[in-house]
């Protein structure tokens, strides 16, 4: 079973899915992976938006 990785809820097997488009940090190269999905770790929603 997935998270959510913006609220951590859990999503069930048949649950829909939305993808995000993102950038990355200056310096990280992720050109061999274009066209794929990938897991990217994300910080807690909680410590985006009081930074």
């Amino acid at each position: 079973m997935l998270n959510c990785s913006w609220c951590n809820k859990k999503i069930g097997e048949n649950d829909p899915l939305s993808a995000i488009d993102i950038k990355f940090q200056k310096g990280m190269d992720f050109s061999d992976r274009e066209g794929e999905i990938i897991p990217v770790y994300l910080k807690s929603a909680v410590e985006l938006l009081t930074t």
